[in-house]
């Protein structure tokens, strides 16, 4: 089989994508997200459940190398700049900026595993 693929907020959306074309080029996908049973159902995708806006990255779940990241969650508040309250804003720092930096350094020991590694962050 390929390389090795994590995709942080892969089962929607540009996410859910992502994982279907790295499925179809032969590769192994590990599926992140808050509901791991919505993973793409295919013997090369495994999925580890971590919601980006809490706590560390659970390590542990990884394996030895993984050859890239990509993370993909996102927030998008579609009104007005002056009408989003500051906590809106605070909410999506956490999950756009927080949780990509959890995810990589979480992930930073197996990248580095990896011959060539990769990232890709979605904003």
């Amino acid at each position: 089989m390929g390389k090795v693929y994590m995709v942080v907020g892969g089962t929607r959306g540009i996410g859910a994508e992502v994982v279907a074309g790295l499925v179809q080029r032969g590769h192994r996908v590990i599926q992140v997200s808050r509901d791991p049973g919505k993973a793409l159902d295919h013997p090369a995708v495994s999925g580890i459940e971590w919601d980006a806006r809490s706590g560390p990255f659970p390590v542990d779940a990884l394996p030895a190398a993984i050859d890239g990241l990509v993370y993909c969650p996102g927030s998008i508040r579609l009104r007005p700049f002056e009408r989003i309250p500051e906590q809106e804003w605070r909410d999506d720092i956490e999950l756009n900026l927080l949780g990509a930096v959890r995810a990589l350094q979480g992930a930073m020991k197996a990248l580095r595993q990896a011959e060539s590694a990769s990232v890709v962050l979605f904003s």
